[in-house]
């Protein structure tokens, strides 16, 4: 089983298909994925949904035709479970129990074309969920899955040639921060009923968090399930592709007890969080999402979290958030204050940097338009090129952000954004605890 809410749940099921040669499946008979890795559906074949073992109907289904399953292995079978619906809904139809959640976890459609050149026929089936051996548990930063959903049902909306939701709420950081204020002011008294008073009061003032609300309940109600079902279970955050995609890759497989027999298919990601979300937005929806979170879900999200307390560093104009700092053998101050955060294998230190030592994760210049698009590959380049000379140059501090300054400068002066803001996520080296 494959879970995941708007995680990156299509792009694992074509790396694993695409690299292992063997057809993945999904609880949604009307998806396929074709040999070279590209998505379609049923429609485009008129074919009707095929079962993974023949004869049952009730799924899941196979997304290719002509690959055959895993012999030995396991099928990678995606779901999206329950409880993530769009704007549209109201809380109660994401107020689910981990039994509900079960329950839709296992549910699927199957598609049959009962007269070819017409719609096929759709039936809503469940399969046993002792069918489920083991389960891949996929977790998105929370800000970045939001702006997918956003992006997400504009692109719904658009292709419906629906024109007054789309300018409405056209695609952009305005657009997006209006449909979440909008989003929240629809279903706010009733949240209050569904919710009640205490996450209600801590919701207030909070940007899109009905959204976050549907976010951090869908992965409580995951972690909680599969405690229960007591299966192998394998976590893996999106940004692992990003960071280690080979170790992830490898990792993968070795857990669906699968070999590679071709390339993998390009990873490609975007963040959002800097356009999309001020800091002051960052840290209210934080605290809101740990409000809520379950012990188990808040292991696994709080490095994504952004401190009250973060450390932030100003030079010529140029505002550096996120600034950590690693102070080596350093785990307590002497108060017993914690120093140090452990995230998915990363040791992240949220004390008062050494100046010798920082690490830039978002760039942005003070008083300025930040909803711009700018070139991942220059921002990516520029950053990792900017945070290696700062760890490896023993050059003085003012020498150093004299060297970052030009090297910003001579980026903006050649690239499209032209001295709005640059954005880089860099990873810091692992260390083993």
């Amino acid at each position: 089983m494959n879970i995941a809410q708007e995680s990156g749940t299509t792009y694992t099921q074509r790396l694993i298909q695409a690299t292992t040669r063997r057809s993945v499946a999904s609880n949604y008979g009307h998806e396929t994925i074709i040999e070279d890795g590209n998505v379609g559906n049923v429609y485009d074949r008129e074919m009707n949904s095929i079962p993974i073992n023949e004869g049952d109907v009730n799924g899941p289904f196979r997304v290719s035709s002509n690959l055959p399953l895993p012999s030995d292995g396991y099928v990678l079978t995606k779901t999206h479970c329950g409880g993530y619906c769009f704007s549209d809904c109201p809380p109660s139809w994401y107020r689910l129990s981990p039994l509900k959640f079960l329950q839709e976890c296992r549910l699927g459609t199957r598609y049959e074309f009962e007269e070819f050149g017409k719609m096929p026929k759709q039936t809503w089936v469940q399969y046993d969920y002792h069918n489920v051996k083991r389960a891949i548990h996929l977790i998105r930063n929370p800000f970045d899955n939001i702006v997918s959903r956003f992006f997400h049902e504009f692109k719904t909306h658009l292709n419906e040639n629906d024109s007054d939701w789309v300018q409405k709420y056209p695609n952009s950081p305005m657009g997006f921060r209006s449909w979440c204020e909008n989003t929240d002011r629809k279903w706010k008294y009733h949240e209050k009923n569904i919710w009640g008073k205490d996450t209600f009061d801590a919701a207030e003032g909070v940007l899109c968090h009905g959204e976050l609300i549907r976010y951090v309940r869908w992965h409580n109600n995951a972690f909680a399930l599969l405690k229960a079902m007591d299966i192998p279970t394998m976590v893996v955050h999106y940004e692992d592709f990003e960071y280690d995609f080979e170790g992830t890759l490898n990792s993968l497989h070795t857990f669906l007890n699968v070999e590679a027999e071709a390339d993998p298919i390009p990873f490609l990601n975007s963040f959002h969080e800097l356009s999309y979300f001020d800091n002051n937005d960052l840290n209210k929806m934080s605290t809101f999402m740990k409000h809520i979170a379950s012990e188990e879900s808040l292991k696994h999200m709080e490095g994504y979290f952004v401190e009250k307390e973060l450390n932030t560093v100003e030079h010529n104009g140029l505002v550096f958030y996120n600034v950590k700092a690693e102070v080596k053998d350093a785990h307590y101050s002497n108060s017993g204050k914690e120093l140090v955060r452990t995230y998915h294998g990363q040791t992240y230190y949220n004390i008062k940097p050494k100046e010798n030592n920082l690490m830039f994760y978002n760039i942005r210049r003070r008083n300025s338009v930040v909803n711009l698009d700018t070139d991942p590959e220059i921002s990516r380049r520029t950053l990792s090129l900017i945070n290696e000379d700062w760890q490896n140059n023993e050059a003085s501090i003012g020498e150093k952000y004299f060297n970052l300054q030009s090297r910003l400068s001579e980026v903006w002066e050649s690239s499209e954004t032209k001295g709005y803001f640059l954005q880089y996520f860099w990873k810091p080296k692992k260390t083993k605890i």
